[in-house]
């Protein structure tokens, strides 16, 4: 029944385009992060464009966001990309930098750097419930096996944790943009990045709304960070 619904749709929004009325629903699986800080400004101006266009966000991990896009429930997913080669069209967007939160009286703070292998040396808090993908691979790849003592549901109450010194925690930084804290932010040694990006199963088989959001959003998004770097 929803690939029946699917299809119709697609024949209301191919007639519409035809016509030069774009119309029908786009629905994003996102990060949180890209939730909070790309998608706002970004369904705003494409709403400007396209305002029969409904697009529709909710909010997940990577493992909410691949289900919701494997199940159909999304047509675009916000996320990093940790699929095989060609099981979706996986356009990438931003290496963003990922960081140990720590205490402002922390051993590494004046060393301005944290070791990745100090994760397995002190407590740890990890945040959603540990299942952060990005983060246990990162470690996981790096050959570090961290010592996990605190599991939070929320990013934010992980990094206030940090911030008195219960432990250390990491995220990357777009997590972190515009929020007021206390602890110290500092960069892994070596460094360790997630890229950030937009994939969706086909774009040559998804809705002429998809398509519209997803091309609006690659040259919107892709100026935008790279101003910021």
């Amino acid at each position: 029944m929803r690939n029946f619904l699917k299809q119709e749709e697609f024949i209301y929004q191919t007639r519409d385009e035809i016509n030069n009325l774009l119309t029908g629903t786009v629905s994003i699986a996102s990060y949180f992060s890209i939730a909070t800080h790309w998608l706002p400004e970004l369904i705003l101006e494409f709403k400007k464009m396209h305002p029969g266009v409904n697009v529709q966000v909710t909010e997940g991990v990577y493992q909410e966001v691949i289900e919701q896009l494997n199940n159909k429930t999304a047509d675009i997913g916000f996320a990093t990309n940790h699929l095989k080669d060609g099981e979706y069209d996986w356009y990438p967007l931003y290496d963003d930098a990922m960081v140990a939160i720590v205490s402002q009286n922390h051993a590494f703070v004046n060393d301005g750097v944290y070791p990745i292998h100090q994760f397995e040396k002190e407590d740890v808090i990890v945040p959603v419930g540990g299942k952060d993908i990005d983060i246990l691979l990162m470690l996981e790849e790096s050959g570090v096996k961290p010592k996990i003592t605190y599991i939070t549901k929320e990013n934010f109450s992980a990094l206030k944790m940090a911030e008195i010194g219960l432990g250390t925690t990491l995220m990357n930084e777009l997590i972190l943009k515009d929020f007021r804290s206390n602890a110290v932010y500092l960069p892994i040694d070596p460094p360790q990045y997630i890229t950030l990006g937009l994939l969706l199963p086909s774009y040559k088989e998804a809705s002429p709304a998809t398509k519209a959001f997803v091309k609006f959003a690659i040259e919107k998004l892709t100026q935008k960070n790279c101003s910021n770097t």
